[in-house]
Parts: structure tokens; C-alpha cells; sequence
């Protein structure tokens, strides 16, 4: 039996790393992985589009005011213009005309144009996250 036992005890180990030295390690990972998370969240929240989205989903249905939505819109997808935009033609003539007309946009219409924008707004979010 003594004779199974002697090879093990000629193995030698390496001496276990201190306590003090794992921290001392580790604590550089541990500040380079919380810069990166910063990084992560900071680009993930300051997203113009996003931003743009939540604006919309805040603006009030009263009083009727077709400009803020143009003014999100312009926001989110940094353009000067709407005409040069991804958007669809028939909702920027929808909402120029609403803008623009003689008469005052009806609080339907103007809910609508806010539904449209903010759907527009996400589908072209979840584009560029492709």
C-alpha cells in the first residue's frame, strides 16, 4: 500500500497564489470591464433616433401641434430638411399639409401622424441595428 502512495507525494504543486496578489490582479479587469459597460450604455442611450422615439411618445395629444413632431423627426434622423429623409412621401405631404394649411389639424389627425412617426422612427432604428 505504501508503495501506491510514493508517487504521489513526489508531485510538488505550485505554492498558492496570496490573496493580496488574486486582488491586486483582478482589479484591473474589474475597472476595464465597468469602462467598457459605461461605454456600452452611453452609446446604447444616446442613440438620436431613440431619443427622438421617447420624445415623441411624450409629446401630449393636446394642444395640436404638427411642428413638434416635424421637430423630432428632424432630430432623429439628423437631416435639415424632411424632403431629404428616408420617409415615405406621402406621410411627409400628410404632415407638411397639417403644418402648413389654412386650417388647423384635427387632434385625430395629429394622433395618427404621431403613431406614424414614432412606427417610422423604430423601423428605421431597427434597420441600422441589423
Amino acid at each position: 500500500m505504501s508503495e501506491t502512495l510514493q508517487p504521489l507525494q513526489d508531485i510538488e504543486l505550485a505554492p498558492l497564489v496570496s490573496a493580496n496578489n488574486f486582488l491586486i490582479m483582478l482589479t484591473p479587469i474589474v475597472i476595464l470591464l465597468c469602462i467598457m459597460g459605461l461605454i456600452w450604455y452611453w452609446r446604447r442611450h444616446n442613440d438620436p433616433l431613440k431619443q427622438s422615439i421617447k420624445h415623441l411618445k411624450n409629446v401630449p395629444d393636446m394642444p395640436v401641434n404638427p411642428s413638434i413632431i416635424a421637430e423630432k423627426l428632424l432630430q432623429g434622423l439628423s437631416v435639415k430638411q424632411l424632403k431629404n429623409s428616408s420617409l415615405p412621401d406621402t406621410f411627409i405631404k400628410r404632415l407638411e399639409s397639417s403644418r402648413f394649411s389654412s386650417t388647423p389639424c384635427t387632434s385625430k389627425t395629429y394622433i395618427s401622424l404621431k403613431q406614424e412617426a414614432i412606427d417610422l422612427l423604430q423601423d428605421i432604428h431597427e434597420k441600422r441595428i441589423k
